[in-house]
């Protein structure tokens, strides 16, 4: 059975279900409440909150997580659609790098991914999508720090597009789909089947009343929109989030009688009684089939976009350029050698021969061929021993940036060798740690300065830290 996890702003919701797509069962619904401001709009605001509620859904129900994945949405996941002609999958990416080149600024650095919704000889019509990446890391370690592991991450709006195919919609009429969280909603337009406008409202009235009034309002200006853009009447608005009772208590005030208005049913995928009418995304997401949008293979994109465009200069390229500065040099003695043992061969040749040794001007070019080979071996013997030097002052200086990495760990090294500035980028469980292993670096007698900007947090007890070490003695010299 895989289950489909989801933290509204609410409850943490998870849903264990068989198949995918329109052939998903739902098999299981579980929740546990959250504090108010543990979650808001997409973000974890509290993250030991929800390790702590996460853990105590988990141990009371091992069994929904085996195969977890895991359902986000809020206004900072940014969506699209775009039509294309067809293109590779790396151009694709680049496509959604350039279309929220405009919102990149939000982000600390920026996730995105891709999905083709449908195509033909005309073009591809595609969602693509973009996340913050320390957002995505976030949803990731709190699952890590509660003991479960997150097979994908998936968007809420392409649950969304993934259900609405399914409905029976009216012909040449415009139907709105809402998912109601909290104080928030997200609602979409679909005229004849394709997703044409989505908005995201706050909604603001204290009370049931003035709650739902608020949501009715929203029905109001998306009817307006529909009008003004000349797109088919809105014949039905669904709700996903809000109870039965709730969405009659609307239809009884409703300005709109000819909309009709309804809670969405997903008991076409439920056993009976499994779950309840205010069930939101999780059982949207069991509905999704394969090749959806995963925001974990976004994130591990990222890594390697960033490394065609930025050599990282990791453990194993750290030890490559330690081999490259023994074997480079040994080329090039071997290259003289080989040069000199011909100069040689020539010299004696030279020498041995009567006729040439009774020439004065050629015995001229003899000695000037001798102090040739004299400025050889001495370029050999420097060549070799600054090599030396250079491999001594290496060791030292990574024995000195790892000698204090039993707490503190190190991912990442990049040497920028004319500036002599090392920068090592890690993690640290806590902010001492931290303080201590920048300490333990200045005292070196290798290192004239290490300075840095703080470190960034996530939450889950991990603190991230850039660091830039200033050599006393450069690789080179």
């Amino acid at each position: 059975m895989k289950s489909a996890l989801y933290f509204s702003s609410e409850n943490i919701e998870v849903v264990g279900y068989t198949g995918s797509g329109p052939g998903a069962k739902v098999k299981a619904y579980e929740s546990v409440p959250l504090g108010e401001g543990t979650v808001m709009n997409g973000r974890i605001i509290d993250a030991d909150s929800v390790i702590e509620h996460l853990s105590e859904l988990r141990n009371k129900h091992a069994e929904l997580f085996g195969d977890v994945s895991l359902t986000v949405d809020g206004s900072t996941i940014f969506t699209r659609q775009v039509y294309t002609p067809r293109l590779s999958a790396k151009q694709y990416l680049q496509l959604a790098r350039d279309e929220f080149s405009e919102v990149a600024d939000n982000f600390q650095e920026m996730v995105v991914a891709y999905r083709v919704l449908s195509g033909g000889e005309g073009g591809q019509n595609v969602l693509i999508c973009a996340a913050d990446k320390a957002q995505v890391e976030s949803y990731i370690a709190v699952c890590r720090h509660a003991g479960i592991k997150l097979n994908a991450i998936h968007i809420g709006v392409e649950a969304m597009l993934n259900y609405a195919s399914l409905l029976a919609a009216d012909a040449d009429s415009s139907v709105v789909v809402n998912v109601v969280d909290g104080v928030t909603m997200l609602s979409m337009i679909f005229d004849n089947g394709r997703n044409v406008f989505m908005s995201r409202t706050r909604i603001y009235g204290e009370g049931d009343a003035q709650y739902l009034a608020d949501i009715l309002d929203n029905l109001s200006g998306l009817i307006n929109f529909t009008k003004s853009e000349r797109y088919n009447y809105i014949s039905r608005s669904y709700y996903l989030g809000l109870s039965e009772k709730k969405v009659s208590f609307m239809r009884e005030v409703n300005s709109y009688p000819e909309v009709r208005l309804d809670w969405l049913d997903m008991s076409r995928g439920s056993r009976d009684g499994v779950l309840p009418q205010t069930a939101q995304f999780p059982c949207l997401h069991a509905m999704l089939g394969s090749g959806s949008i995963d925001l974990i293979k976004g994130l591990k994109s990222l890594q390697h976009y960033e490394k065609s465009k930025k050599p990282k200069k990791r453990w194993i390229y750290v030890f490559a350029l330690l081999i490259a500065a023994i074997a480079i040099p040994a080329v090039i003695m071997y290259m003289n050698l080989l040069s000199l043992n011909a100069d040689v061969k020539k010299l004696k040749d030279y020498v041995e021969d009567p006729a040439i040794v009774s020439k004065a001007a050629e015995l001229e070019e003899m000695s000037r061929s001798t102090e040739a080979y004299d400025v050889i071996l001495r370029q050999v013997e420097a060549i070799r021993k600054n090599e030396e030097e250079s491999a001594v002052i290496t060791n030292r200086i990574l024995d000195t940036v790892m000698n204090y990495t039993s707490i503190v760990t190190v991912e990442q090294l990049i040497y920028t060798g004319m500036d002599g500035v090392l920068r090592v980028s890690g993690t640290s469980p806590t902010q001492v740690e931290f303080a201590r292993y920048v300490e333990n670096l200045k005292g070196s007698d290798l290192i004239n300065d290490v300075q840095y900007s703080g470190y960034s947090t996530s939450g889950g007890g991990v603190y991230s830290f850039t660091i830039d070490i200033y050599l006393a003695v450069k690789e080179a010299e």
